[in-house]
């Protein structure tokens, strides 16, 4: 209930009193909707606190310190799995988003807003080294998250907070993050330098002093989706691709380019190279997911774009050649991502570029290491070092197919899964709420669709699971001709963490974070 509040009303319902000033902000929030992926903060320690003092960069409690612990319930249903290439792999934007969020809720805690000027500011990812430590079927699992702060400095109007991340099923972690994250005032991204000081610059296959490489491997240009068939039909056709396989992603929302460009042999490391671009839509759905009344395209999508470039890559160069029945997986190890810049509904274009850096066979599996960048209107903006994929025998048949783990095959899955509400039940403004509601008194935000128009009063909270039709809702919730919404996954029933939805007071729960994001 906390959470909600965090995401798309006021933070003051979440975080208290003191965060008043932010509730009719446009200052970053936690994600949300489709991209909320925290269900509730169970504690907070380490906290280093003075009431009353202002000797941590003018606030009472020391950014630098705070360990905490929070979880997402995790639908076997969700959407991004329907949409990976097979039902048991989780996007790895997912993951990433899944690892840097309660970060994001963290900072809050520990007051590092406070410490800025003004009440209009965004925060941002900057850096960070994720590693991969086994893999685990997630459909329907709780995620443990503790986040432990590491660090936080003031660099003129920017606070540059630092933390380690470590996701766990079970008490078993399977993901770690090392991660840094940037407070700025609005003017730093009106005149983004990206990562060449400014310098717009074409990719790859476009600049003069790789003329010689790219005629020594010819280029090849396909649209999407319309071509989307030509890629794979070419590789079934050349032997290279067996007919049954599970590498095609299944849904346009995680399908990111509007047209690729492969180099077989090319690249800045002579292993293959593919290119990819998207024309920027406003109506893009992750503009309103993230953030509410902050639209930027999350980082980690751009990562997951350029991992869907080197799947096509994959496909189309062969590297999937003697590979029963392949299916995609993520490879153990470690990722590095660095953001010097944004991707906003004022944009125009995205490009990115992804070189194959090593190509190994792992017993019947093979192992794809690539590094990669993002442009936006020609300025690099970000890099991505050591982007692992696998390409695995998978099952003969693929639906409900239990996740492989270092070549044994995963236990079968719980029954009954715990599933999203999306389709029996989710938090809906059109057709009435199918699902249990948080108290009355939490609830007064507005009215809802069947009560006519939207009457905004100064506290509660009203479900409004619409975003605005450009990707920029309006604080106050006005309706929209947008289609609606579930609000956020529903946490799994009957967890007591739940209970509470006072703000300020942990556990926050689900509504509470609604209200940061």
């Amino acid at each position: 209930v906390n959470l909600c509040e965090f995401m798309c009303n006021k933070v003051s319902l979440c975080l208290g009193d003191e965060f008043a000033k932010f509730d009719d902000s446009t200052t970053s929030r936690s994600p949300a909707f489709d991209l909320q992926m925290v269900t509730r903060v169970l504690s907070v320690t380490g906290l280093e606190q003075e009431k009353g003092s202002t000797k941590w960069y003018g606030v009472d409690t020391n950014p630098s310190k705070g360990t905490m612990v929070a979880q997402f319930d995790c639908p076997a249903d969700a959407w991004f799995f329907k949409g990976a290439s097979n039902d048991a792999m989780m996007p790895y934007s997912i993951l990433m988003e899944i690892g840097l969020q309660t970060s994001g809720i963290l900072t809050s805690w520990v007051k590092a807003p406070l410490t800025m000027p003004g009440k209009n500011i965004l925060f941002r990812n900057l850096d960070a080294t994720a590693k991969l430590l086994r893999h685990v079927d997630l459909r329907g699992q709780t995620i443990t998250n503790t986040s432990v702060c590491t660090g936080y400095s003031m660099l003129g109007d920017m606070g540059i907070h630092r933390f380690k991340c470590t996701l766990a099923v079970d008490g078993s972690p399977f993901y770690e993050v090392d991660t840094s994250f940037g407070w700025f005032v609005p003017e730093v991204f009106e005149k983004q330098v990206g990562l060449d000081g400014g310098k717009k610059c074409d990719v790859w296959h476009k600049k003069p002093e790789n003329s010689a490489a790219v005629a020594a491997a010819p280029v090849v240009t396909f649209a999407l989706p319309a071509d989307g068939d030509t890629i794979y039909n070419a590789a079934t056709t050349c032997g290279s691709l067996p007919a049954q396989h599970a590498l095609r992603r299944r849904s346009r929302q995680v399908q990111f380019l509007d047209g690729v460009t492969f180099a077989v042999g090319g690249g800045m490391h002579g292993q293959g190279y593919a290119h990819g671009f998207k024309n920027v839509d406003k109506k893009d759905w992750f503009f309103s997911c993230h953030f509410w009344c902050d639209p930027v395209m999350p980082g980690s999508l751009g990562i997951e774009a350029m991992h869907e470039s080197l799947e096509l890559y994959c496909v189309h160069s062969g590297l999937t050649r003697g590979v029963t029945r392949p299916q995609f997986n993520h490879d153990l190890g470690a990722c590095r991502w660095k953001y010097r810049g944004q991707l906003t509904p004022k944009n125009d274009r995205m490009d990115l570029e992804v070189h194959v850096k090593s190509v190994k066979r792992d017993g019947p599996a093979v192992v794809v290491v690539a590094d990669g960048f993002l442009y936006v209107d020609q300025l690099r903006v970000y890099s991505a070092t050591d982007l692992r994929i696998r390409i695995e025998p998978g099952s003969s048949d693929f639906r409900g197919l239990p996740l492989q783990t270092e070549g044994r095959a995963a236990q079968s899955l719980p029954k009954p899964l715990q599933v999203s509400s999306y389709q029996n039940g989710g938090l809906h403004l059109a057709g009435g709420f199918r699902s249990s509601l948080p108290p009355s008194k939490f609830m007064k935000w507005g009215a809802t669709k069947a009560q006519g128009a939207y009457q905004p009063s100064v506290e509660g909270l009203c479900w409004h699971p619409m975003a605005g039709v450009n990707g920029n809702p309006i604080p106050g919730f006005p309706p929209t001709a947008s289609p609606p919404r579930p609000i956020c996954f529903q946490p799994f029933p009957n967890n007591p963490n739940d209970n509470n939805h006072v703000p300020g007071e942990l556990p926050l729960s689900w509504v509470n974070l609604c209200e940061f994001m």
